[in-house]
């Protein structure tokens, strides 16, 4: 090597001067085809290449990390994020279940509560029941009103049988089942009845007599006594056969009295 010459206190190094090694950059990593870590048998070495167009279609190179574009909720997402955090929602105010129910039935135009529905049908029925009520109610009047004129009628008819069974007692005495009271008038005039149906053993005549002095000598000559009465006054007062008729005529006459029927044989 020639000796480096000198000027005055300088000397030149006539040696080239060092050279940077070059750096070289760093392969590209082929993902598809990636290279094994440890070099064994045959390997073949395939390099890809990309072009600027290729590059940028392949590698993100933006940084998606500062970017403040949110993704959107769906719909499932967020009735999830919803029933989480139902309770914590206020019922009324800003914010609140009441806020989302007014928004909600101003954008649903049509929208029709279920309860809505329950509460007009319910209403239908009432109205309905109120209708069968009120008729059910005029058939109760109608039947209340039958049944008090029927009671009425019913009352008049139990006042007129007690007070035609009260003159019946006055007239024939309370007895008048076994021991009526019967008056002369009235036994003469079936006498004429008897001897009307050819019923006398004796005439009329003598019957007649006997029958006034029954009436006349017992008993204090009273026109009415009652059946045990002219039975014994008959007994004292009669023989025979007029006896008989005269028996007769007391017999079928109480008999008739004890029926309801009256005096009259």
């Amino acid at each position: 090597m020639a000796k480096a010459p000198t000027y005055g206190n300088t000397r030149i190094d006539l040696a080239q001067p060092a050279v940077k090694p070059r750096v070289m950059p760093k392969p590209i990593i082929d993902e598809e085809n990636a290279i094994p870590d440890k070099y064994q048998g045959d390997i073949i070495f395939n390099k890809a290449i990309y072009s600027r167009v290729d590059f940028n279609k392949k590698i993100n190179a933006e940084f998606s990390e500062l970017n403040n574009e949110q993704p959107p909720i769906s719909v499932e997402e967020f009735f999830n994020l919803y029933n989480e955090i139902f309770f914590d929602i206020p019922k009324t105010g800003e914010n609140s279940h009441s806020t989302i129910i007014e928004s909600s039935l101003d954008y649903v135009d049509d929208y029709e509560n279920p309860l809505e529905v329950v509460i007009r049908s319910k209403d239908i029925e009432i109205e309905s029941l109120n209708r069968q009520l009120l008729v059910i109610q005029g058939e109760l009047s109608s039947l209340q009103a039958a049944t008090q004129e029927e009671e009425a009628q019913e009352a008049a008819e139990e006042a007129a049988a007690q007070a035609a069974q009260a003159a019946y007692e006055a007239e024939y005495g309370t007895n008048y089942v076994t021991n009526p009271l019967m008056s002369y008038s009235r036994l003469l005039a079936n006498l004429d009845v008897m001897d009307s149906r050819n019923l006398l053993r004796k005439s009329k005549s003598k019957n007649q007599n006997d029958l006034r002095q029954a009436k006349e000598k017992e008993d204090g000559n009273v026109d009415t006594k009652n059946y045990n009465q002219w039975n014994a006054a008959i007994d004292k007062r009669a023989e025979g056969k007029v006896k008989d008729d005269l028996k007769d005529l007391i017999s079928l006459t109480r008999s008739s009295i004890a029926a309801g029927n009256g005096w009259q044989i």
